[in-house]
């Protein structure tokens, strides 16, 4: 084994022809083991987290609707209030970025 960067275990295309079968087991393997775990230690109670989940998460829908509707009803709002100003010249704009940055 000398320094050639050669090692069998990454050349061997037998690996990468078992990848996929790898790769479905693990998928397989998390919800059985999170199963065993509800059995071994009695998490019986876990329904009720799954019974909350979709309230939880359409009140949260609900709220960021709400939040991004008011965002954007402000921004309408704003937008019609006061003097109408012409847009900053592009060299303007990009000289102040610039500056910023």
């Amino acid at each position: 084994m000398g320094g050639n960067g050669y090692h069998p275990a990454l050349t061997d295309t037998r690996m990468a022809d078992r990848a996929p079968v790898c790769g479905s087991f693990s998928f397989v393997l998390v919800p059985v083991a999170i199963g065993f775990a509800v059995l071994r230690y009695r998490l019986f109670e876990i329904d009720v987290i799954i019974q909350k989940t979709p309230v939880y998460a359409t009140l949260v829908a609900i709220l960021a609707t709400l939040y991004l509707s008011g965002i954007a009803g402000l921004g309408w709002i704003a937008r019609g209030c006061g003097p109408a100003s012409p847009p900053p010249p592009r060299r303007a704009f990009v000289r102040q970025t610039l500056a910023a940055a």
